[in-house]
């Protein structure tokens, strides 16, 4: 079950029966609303994060190590640099480390926290 606690409107997730990108689109307490109609059953699936969704979202690959991305954004705290290792699951700001980054709702989360809105087509 996800927790609405930890989500954030415009977080995307996938359906798992259909594979369609679905959207949180409202939130009250643990009743969270996503986009799109649904028939039968369905579920939100976490999107766990790739190197073809950092690219969607303007990572760039480093080559500092052989799965690092990088990410320069203006927040609103000035300028910062986000690197993140899909390999490890590993975030950085600078070169403070932010802890495991495993979904793209996560990584969306931190970064509007920061002041910074992405919004990405999957």
């Amino acid at each position: 079950m996800i927790d609405g606690n930890k989500l954030m409107l415009g977080n995307l997730f996938k359906e798992k029966f259909t594979g369609q990108t679905i959207e949180v689109i409202g939130i009250e307490g643990n009743k969270i609303t996503f986009s799109g109609t649904f028939k039968d059953k369905w579920q939100a699936k976490p999107i766990l994060l790739t190197e073809e969704i950092l690219l969607k979202f303007g990572f760039n690959k480093t080559s500092m190590y052989k799965n690092t991305y990088n990410y320069h954004i203006k927040t609103l705290n000035g300028f910062h640099d986000i690197f993140i290792d899909i390999s490890a699951n590993v975030l950085l700001i600078g070169a403070i480390e932010l802890g495991s980054f495993f979904y793209l709702h996560q990584l969306q989360n931190l970064l509007t926290s920061l002041g910074h809105h992405l919004t990405i087509t999957i």
